[in-house]
């Protein structure tokens, strides 16, 4: 399923966390590290990304009371911290290559926001192993139904951004998608 490549790109981003470099130390005396694993346990079940799962897509089930209980748990938890910076990590369609983002409209953002998003971009740009294709591709994903017929206005980083944008330290709320290679 697509969420496989997030959940090894959680690891890595674990191992990292946990490592002697210099960015990883400066990061465990900031900000705690809430990982949370794979939620759509049913869907890797049966090798599905559960983007189509009825009465509602898994991935795009944040809402103040999503459908799903693993959904809920995540909303709750999100309200009992402050978070400052959300990635939801996926993976794109099988014959993409390349890393890309999406996050929300430009409408719904400010100029520190924006300036976030250009130094995070930057630091991908100057980090990233060779063998990571990233050409700065970010997506600023509309609300409403995307090309599939599916509703982006309760995707992960809309709901992070919605809720804690402008109300407490959140700086960046994204989805990255990692290809397979």
């Amino acid at each position: 399923a697509f969420g496989a490549v997030g959940s090894w790109l959680a690891a890595g981003l674990i191992r990292w966390a946990v490592s002697d470099d210099e960015d990883a130390r400066r990061l465990a005396e900031d900000a705690r590290l809430h990982v949370v694993p794979m939620v759509d346990l049913d869907s890797v079940h049966i090798a599905s990304s559960g983007k189509h799962r009825e009465p509602v897509c898994f991935s795009r089930d944040l809402r103040p009371n999503p459908h799903w209980n693993a959904n809920k748990a995540l909303v709750r938890e999100w309200d009992e911290s402050t978070p400052e910076l959300y990635l939801d990590l996926h993976g794109p369609h099988g014959n993409e290559s390349d890393l890309y983002f999406y996050t929300p409209l430009a409408s719904m953002t400010t100029p520190a926001h924006d300036g976030d998003l250009a130094e995070f971009r930057g630091h991908l740009f100057d980090t990233l192993p060779a063998t990571m294709q990233f050409d700065g591709r970010i997506y600023r994903c509309p609300i409403g139904q995307d090309e599939e017929g599916q509703d982006m206005s309760d995707a992960g980083f809309y709901y992070m951004h919605r809720r804690y944008f402008g109300k407490g330290r959140l700086r960046l709320s994204l989805t990255p998608e990692t290809p397979w290679s």
